[in-house]
């Protein structure tokens, strides 16, 4: 899965840390399945007003709905990502 980058990467270590899920504080976040860290990765930005979903579902009209979902969720996190350290 995508790496974030940054300020972006930097603020969502401090966010896991911050959770009071234990697990997802004291788990390897790259560890977790795909679909697990794509979870982790939403909730993050949603967090922040970045809705990661729309972006994976306007990338996915875009490519006229033929895209794989693991092709659309990677696009999704780079353009989240790419947001995110341009506030």
């Amino acid at each position: 899965m995508t790496l974030l980058t940054g300020v972006c990467k930097e603020d969502f270590k401090r966010w896991r840390i911050a959770k009071k899920d234990s697990y997802l504080k004291h788990c390897f976040f790259e560890e977790l399945t795909p679909s697990m860290q794509w979870g982790v990765y939403v909730d993050f930005f949603e967090s922040t007003g970045i809705d990661v979903d729309k972006i994976m579902m306007h990338h996915y009209k875009l490519m006229g709905g033929y895209s794989l979902k693991g092709n659309c969720r990677e696009s999704a996190l780079e353009k989240a990502n790419e947001i995110y350290n341009a506030q």
